[in-house]
């Protein structure tokens, strides 16, 4: 009577498959890993950076804190091309929302640069959006874009009647004649 051959499991032949590919020291460390051993996610603040701002006027940044539980302050670092950066408290609008306004003193063209950063518990520096060696960059304009004025009315087929005039309080809506 013969036996089946052994099954083998799947971790088996990954480690046959995948180890010696593996510099040995790299896998000792890993191997030598707790099975839920991971690294405790970075915070980050979620934040959408406006296109374009208008010269003189304040300029609101506001981002959701994401994975904040560590972190203390958060503070908007920002400064005009060339100058150094300027600190401002971000401020908790609700929940995890942060918001901080640039006053309109500073936001001149060309442009403007922004970071955000957040200090944990323990005093120590965690950016979150951005950094100072690579801050966001927004265009400062001296005037608001002009709105868009709407389409003029297409013209009406001489055929044609005009369209009823939409009912308002106080018109009555068209009687069909009687045939």
């Amino acid at each position: 009577m013969t036996h089946p051959a052994p099954r083998r499991t799947i971790r088996s032949a990954v480690k046959r498959l995948f180890l010696p590919l593996v510099p040995p020291i790299l896998a000792g460390a890993l191997l030598a890993l707790p099975a839920g051993a991971q690294e405790e996610p970075r915070p980050l603040l979620f934040h959408t950076p406006a296109r374009q701002a208008v010269a003189r006027e304040p300029l609101a940044v506001e981002g959701l804190l994401v994975e904040g539980k560590r972190v203390d302050k958060v503070f908007l670092r920002f400064r005009a091309l060339g100058e150094a950066f300027r600190t401002l408290e971000m401020e908790v609008q609700y929940g995890d929302l942060y918001r901080a306004v640039i006053p309109g003193r500073w936001v001149m063209p060309p442009a403007i640069e922004y970071h955000v950063q957040g200090v944990t518990f323990d005093g120590k520096p965690v950016p979150l959006y951005q950094s100072e060696k690579r801050p966001i960059r927004v265009r400062i304009v001296a005037e608001p874009p002009k709105a868009e004025s709407p389409p003029a009315p297409l013209p009406r087929e001489p055929d044609r009647p005009a369209p009823p005039a939409p009912n308002k309080p106080g018109n009555k809506p068209p009687v069909p004649p009687n045939q």
